[in-house]
């Protein structure tokens, strides 16, 4: 993408987060949209190729919190919670 273009893309996503209230860039939009992705069923060898990283262990940060909602989830769903153990 040409340096100009990626400007513009940069500015939208500023003005748009401001309009809404929030502060954030790009990054956090791109980084939220990779782990919705994920947590959706996306695969992660494709994320890789669509978010343009050349090595798919610079994708796999993008799992954590999806470790994160699995501990949760089995916190609050897990049979073993009602054992009393």
């Amino acid at each position: 993408m040409p340096a100009f273009a990626l400007h513009h893309v940069r500015q939208i996503c500023y003005r748009t987060a401001k309009k809404a209230g929030f502060h954030m860039g790009c990054h956090i939009i791109r980084h939220s949209s990779a782990t919705e992705y994920l947590r959706r069923g996306g695969q992660l060898g494709i994320l890789s190729k669509i978010l343009g990283h050349s090595d798919i262990s610079t994708t796999a940060i993008y799992t954590h919190l999806l470790t994160e909602d699995m501990v949760k989830s089995y916190d609050q769903f897990s049979p073993a919670n009602s054992l009393n153990v």
